[in-house]
Order: structure tokens, then C-alpha cells, then sequence
């Protein structure tokens, strides 16, 4: 469901403000839909991702390039929680460990290089022990929040004489350019305009930083100046949708106005958004959710943890 609709839905159904001037404006009620997909995320784990490389600034979410002698690499903030950490040359995971593991069981782990085995993660930095020998990648699965906020006006790209069109695999390149930081999701509708044999509606069934696939057909056609565009909508998973608008509503009732403020109503609409998504989540247990390896609490000390 994109934002536009699901605005629509807050003003009839919800805060019954359907006569302008409005009372939320549109970018209020944008601006509150895009903390509520946050908030949820933060409070339910919805968005799961192994596949996106990097967020819109560059910072690694699923996949790390290793530099000899280099032990610790910032990683994207829009990360949650780690899941598992794969190192590529071996296939192997690195196990999650805390600082206090490591000293007392891997003494000189500061100062030994090789494959790395575990790893930590400290703010927004994660470190791996011991140090690479050498150069290699590191593949994640996290839990993330969203990378791009939606927006009024949807999420377009334009090409300039650089998109391509592959029949046989019904994929569509560009040579610059990044769809994921431009809001292309998978499950999006995709409307192309601009080519010779190409216009019209499509699905997005995967996502690549230069490509996408689509479900339907589409017609082998190089280097064009398409227009493709999608609708901006959540990038939690539908049934989610209508479910935020209890956090826009709590929200829009705390604004400070003689005919918007309404701590009852707020609060009615905060429970009901706690019911669906679950309790708030504080910064200090979302620090420790992140540096605490998950099966901490099962091992015994004298095991190391």
C-alpha cells in the first residue's frame, strides 16, 4: 500500500481530518509514517536482509570488504542486529564474542593476524579477530531498519542513455546509478516509460544495487534513456501497513494545538501499536542486544561468557 493511500486512510478513517486547511498536513503525516515503520522495526525484527551491500551513504550492511592488518570496519547504523557474519574465502561463520571472551581465552587476540574466527560488535563498528592476513569479504545477515524514507512523490530513476533490457532473464541493468538507494524494493509495482519496446507495468521480484529482476516478460533492448519509477510505500511487509497508523495517530494527537492535542486518544492508539509490534525497545538494551552474543544467557561463566 503506498503513502499516499495509506494518508488517505489516516484522515478519513482515523483523525477524521478530511477538510482543508488540514489540520496534520501531508508531510507531518509523512513524516510520522516514516518513525512509525522505524519504531516498528526497532520493537518487531522486519526487516531481514543478506542481499543489499551498502546503505545510501556507502556504510556496508550485507557484505564488508576485508583489508589486511585492518581489524575493525564501520557499518551501517540503519543495522539493528547482527545474525550471522560469513567469511567467504572459507565459508565459515564467526562466532560472536565479547571483549571479556576474548581476554580471558584468547589472550593475544589484539595482536594475531590469520582468518578471522569471531568477531564483536561495538556501537557501530564491527571488529574481527584475529586481524586479516589478507584481503577478502565478509558476508551478513542483519535485521535492519529501512534504507530510504519514503516520500510524496514516489522514487524514479532516469536514464541517460544507459539502462538495458535482458529478455532471457528478464533483467533490467543500468551501468550508473544504485536502484536500492532509490527506493526500488522487491514486490514494488514498476511503471517504465521511455523505451521503444518496454513501457508499462511491472513487478520487482530482486533487487541489486545495478539491477533488477521483474516477473513479467520484458524485450531486449540496450542502452536506453527509460523513466522508471515505483510508488513510495513501507518496506515492511504489507499486512504491516495499516497496522503503522496507530503510531501516526498516537503521534498527531500529541501535537500541541487546542484542536489536535489528545493525550487519551495518543495513549488509546500507542496500546494498540504496542499490541501489534510489541513493547519499546530502550537504546541500552538495543546497545546490549547488539555487543551480547544471542545465546549468552545459556552458557555458563566459567565456558568464557
Amino acid at each position: 500500500m503506498n503513502i499516499t493511500d495509506l494518508i488517505t486512510i489516516t484522515r478519513t478513517e482515523y483523525l477524521r481530518d478530511v477538510v482543508t486547511p488540514y489540520l496534520w498536513s501531508d508531510n507531518t503525516l509523512l513524516t510520522y509514517f516514516i518513525s512509525a515503520e522505524k519504531e516498528a522495526c526497532r520493537r518487531s525484527y522486519l526487516i531481514l536482509d543478506k542481499d543489499t551491500p551498502s546503505d545510501s551513504i556507502g556504510k556496508p550492511i550485507c557484505s564488508i570488504s576485508l583489508m589486511a592488518s585492518t581489524p575493525s570496519y564501520y557499518i551501517s547504523n540503519k543495522i539493528i542486529k547482527i545474525l550471522n557474519v560469513i567469511l567467504t574465502s572459507t565459508k565459515l561463520p564467526l562466532l560472536h564474542k565479547t571483549t571479556t571472551w576474548l581476554d580471558e581465552l584468547y589472550p593475544n587476540w589484539k595482536n594475531e593476524e590469520g582468518d578471522p574466527l569471531y568477531y564483536y560488535y561495538d556501537n557501530n563498528r564491527l571488529i574481527v579477530v584475529p586481524k586479516p592476513q589478507s584481503t577478502g569479504t565478509l558476508e551478513l545477515e542483519v535485521y535492519r531498519l529501512p534504507i530510504i524514507g519514503m516520500s510524496l512523490t514516489g522514487h524514479t530513476v532516469t536514464g541517460s542513455s544507459n539502462i538495458t533490457f535482458t529478455s532471457s532473464t528478464k533483467k533490467i541493468s543500468m551501468t550508473t546509478g544504485n536502484f536500492i538507494n532509490n527506493g526500488f524494493n522487491i514486490g514494488k509495482t514498476l511503471t517504465i516509460t521511455g523505451t521503444t519496446d518496454n513501457n508499462g507495468v511491472f513487478t520487482i521480484t530482486e533487487v541489486y544495487p545495478t539491477y533488477i529482476i521483474v516477473y513479467q516478460s520484458v524485450t531486449n533492448e540496450s542502452n536506453t534513456s527509460a523513466v522508471l519509477s515505483v510508488n513510495s510505500e513501507p518496506e515492511v511487509r504489507e499486512e504491516y501497513h495499516l497496522g503503522l497508523i496507530d503510531w501516526v495517530c498516537h503521534l498527531a494527537y500529541l501535537k500541541q494545538d487546542s484542536q489536535t492535542l489528545d493525550v487519551k486518544k495518543s495513549n488509546d492508539h500507542l496500546l494498540l501499536f504496542e499490541l501489534k509490534f510489541g513493547s519499546p525497545v530502550s537504546a541500552n538494551r538495543e546497545r546490549k542486544n547488539r555487543y551480547f552474543p544471542g545465546n549468552m544467557r545459556l552458557r555458563a561463566k566459567e565456558m568464557g561468557y
